[in-house]
């Protein structure tokens, strides 16, 4: 851009007035803007108008149109070049090139700042910050700007001059001695990167690399924090020795309010509801903060409700949701769940009358072990070992009632067919004695006791029977057949397995040809 010819026009503007014509003009009027315009570009061009036509203040303003909307806005005073030049000891500055040189310095300051509001409103601010003049300069390949940072007082000074004030910065001036002469800084430590426990089942331990109490006391008192809400000591937290409970698990209003509800809908008599409310834990996927409160609703609910058959069965189902919904992170809390399970299963007393149908909470509750085995058995491999060490002593252990064998065997089972060949099949027949005897008991519910588990151990046999036949693990049917046509196969059964458990066995027409395959 050139100032002086921007001055030159508004010059020459301010000579036009309303209806003015030249051939009218006074002689002192005509030469009145060749007064004002030194520049000889404009000079020229008004020379070569055609005077002896009536021009208006419309149509002169439009000679200068075009020129005027193009340097109107010029920033970059051409003087500043001049003197730019003067200080790199360029003393004779032609005006053509210093006026070249202006532009392209004012165009170049313009694109800079312009990528300066770029980085500005991509940082969400409204104010230009040094840091964005120094980012424009370095997206473009340019040295940036030492010395300013953000919040610094720049101090300038003047000194007068005979055409005008020139500002400086003031600099303070450094010794370098004395620079070199200070010592030398520490050596700042090598970056290493250690690990510790942030916390521990939602329990933060008291180590040096986590906040003392002090601190969390702090946090506590920020007015976002909320407490969980207390309903059945579900939210109660337990500590352990040597930890501090310093954080806490905290819940949205949202979750405390839908916990709330299903919560309502399980413990409700309507059935619709119930099954809503099951839907709504084996599905939703925004639920993960809420496991461990309704772990915690399982095993109060049977705690509380120990001998109450119906609100057993509402506790293995939400197990059962929680264990089936693919979006929630089940593994941490294992170790929680699996004693609610193995209580539904081994429990001796688990309705307050022998007719009531707790064998099929005891089924429930050992296929949800056999899911947990299944799904984490390779995580934990000392899982399945446990179980069933605990599932056979508790088979042979004739202290306890019929009711605990039943779920122990059913427990064993779903750990495998080889789990149930291992440990029960050599001991079948040993054990079957006790739930015989049992048989001619006087109180009926022992009676019924003994009959079920005679009936889970010819179950599993027939089952384990399917196994082997769909694996082939055995001899072909032809090298056996022999058993089956000579009716050898029933006293083979009786003396493997018992009288009763053989008679079990041959009752069930759609498993006889298999079961000459547990005689191998």
């Amino acid at each position: 851009m050139r100032p002086a010819f921007i001055l030159s026009i508004l010059a020459a503007s301010a000579v036009a007035t309303d209806s003015l014509k030249w051939k009218d003009a006074e002689p002192t009027d005509q030469l009145l803007w060749k007064d004002t315009i030194t520049n000889p570009e404009i000079i020229k061009r008004i020379e070569n108008m055609d005077m002896s036509t009536t021009v208006d203040k419309r149509s002169l303003s439009s000679v200068f149109d075009s020129v005027t909307k193009s340097i109107s806005s010029a920033v970059y005073n051409l003087l500043w070049t001049v003197v730019a030049a003067e200080s790199l000891g360029i003393s004779k500055l032609k005006d053509d090139v210093s006026s070249a040189l202006s532009q392209d310095i004012e165009y170049r300051i313009i694109q800079i700042v312009e990528d300066a509001k770029k980085f500005m409103r991509h940082s969400k601010r409204n104010k230009l910050l040094v840091s964005d003049i120094n980012n424009a300069l370095k997206v473009r390949n340019l040295e940036p700007v030492y010395g300013y940072e953000l919040g610094s007082k720049v101090q300038y000074s003047s000194v007068s001059t005979a055409f005008e004030d020139i500002y400086y910065e003031e600099e303070e001036e450094i010794d370098l001695s004395t620079i070199i002469n200070e010592p030398l800084p520490k050596i700042p430590p090598k970056v290493t990167y250690t690990t510790h426990w942030l916390a521990i089942e939602g329990v933060q331990p008291n180590i040096p690399q986590n906040p003392t109490s002090s601190e969390a006391d702090d946090v506590k008192k920020q007015p976002l924090t909320t407490s969980a809400p207390e309903t059945n000591n579900v939210f109660q937290n337990q500590t352990s020795s040597g930890t501090a409970p310093l954080v806490k698990h905290v819940l949205s209003k949202e979750h405390q309010l839908y916990f709330e509800c299903v919560k309502d809908s399980l413990l409700s008599s309507e059935k619709s509801i119930q099954a809503a409310a099951y839907e709504c834990v084996s599905t939703d996927s925004g639920i993960h903060q809420l496991v461990p409160y309704f772990v915690q609703l399982v095993s109060d609910l049977i705690i509380q409700n120990g001998s109450d058959l119906n609100t057993l069965n509402i506790s293995m189902r939400l197990a059962r949701a929680l264990l089936l919904n693919d979006h929630l992170y089940i593994e941490p809390y294992i170790h929680q769940l699996l004693p609610s399970l193995m209580t539904c299963l081994l429990g001796k007393n688990l309705c307050n009358d022998y007719t009531e149908n707790h064998w099929s909470l005891r089924d429930t509750a050992a296929s949800l072990i056999g899911l947990l085995c299944t799904t984490y058995g390779q995580s934990y491999h000392t899982l399945m070992q446990r179980l069933s060490r605990t599932f056979i002593r508790s088979v042979l252990d004739p202290s306890l009632p019929l009711e605990t064998h039943y779920g122990a065997i059913k427990g064993l089972y779903t750990l495998g067919p080889e789990a149930f060949r291992v440990l029960m099949i050599p001991n079948i027949k040993a054990y079957s004695t006790i739930p015989e005897s049992e048989l001619l008991s006087k109180n009926p519910g022992v009676v019924l006791a003994a009959e079920k588990v005679l009936m889970l151990l010819a179950q599993c046999l027939q089952e384990y029977a399917k196994f082997l036949k769909e694996k082939q693990l055995a001899g072909s049917q032809n090298e056996h057949q022999d058993l089956i046509d000579s009716g050898n196969l029933e006293s083979k059964l009786s003396e493997a397995y018992g009288d009763k458990i053989s008679s079990l066995l041959l009752s069930n027409t759609e498993f006889k040809p298999w079961l000459h395959l547990l005689l191998i």
